[in-house]
C-alpha cells in the first residue's frame, strides 16, 4: 500500500465496501487479513463470496462508502462511470483502537441464526473448505 492509493475494504459485518486513500492501522490489518480490494468490483464480488460462504447472500445492491474527503479530479483521464459514494469525514467516524493482533476464536453477536440441526450440509461444507484453502 501506499499512501494516497484508493483502496476498496470490505466490511464484515454489513453489506458494505470502504474506499480508503489514507493509511490507518486498522487498514493496514485489514490488507494482512485479506479484506482488501484495488477496486470496487472485486471488492463486492469477494464480498459477496464471503457472504455466501457464511450461508446467506447479499444483492447486487452494495454499498460503497468513501472514508475521508474525496480525490481532487484530475483533467485528462477517463475513468468508469460508477455511483457517486457517500462521502464521510474522516473526523466524524469513530475511533478504531487495536489493542492485540490476535485471530477471532468467538464472536458475541450471531451471524446467522443459531439452528438446533447438527447436520452440515455436504455441498455448503465443500464450498466453505474450497474457499479456506484459496485463503
Amino acid at each position: 500500500y501506499e499512501e494516497g492509493q484508493e483502496v476498496y475494504v470490505i466490511s464484515t459485518y454489513s453489506p458494505t465496501v470502504y474506499v480508503l486513500d489514507f493509511k490507518t492501522n486498522a487498514l493496514i490489518d485489514s490488507i494482512n487479513s485479506g479484506f482488501v480490494q484495488r477496486d470496487a468490483e472485486n471488492a463486492k464480488l469477494q464480498l459477496k463470496a464471503l457472504s455466501k460462504a457464511l450461508g446467506f447472500e447479499v444483492n447486487d445492491d452494495l454499498s460503497v462508502i468513501r472514508l475521508g474527503e474525496e480525490p481532487k479530479k484530475q483533467r485528462g483521464k477517463k475513468s468508469k462511470a460508477e455511483k457517486p459514494s457517500e462521502v464521510i469525514s474522516a473526523e466524524t467516524q469513530p475511533t478504531i483502537v487495536i489493542t492485540e493482533k490476535t485471530n477471532v476464536i468467538t464472536s458475541e453477536d450471531l451471524l446467522v441464526p443459531e439452528t438446533n440441526e447438527p447436520k452440515v450440509d455436504p455441498e455448503y461444507q465443500n464450498k466453505l473448505n474450497t474457499l479456506l484453502q484459496r485463503v
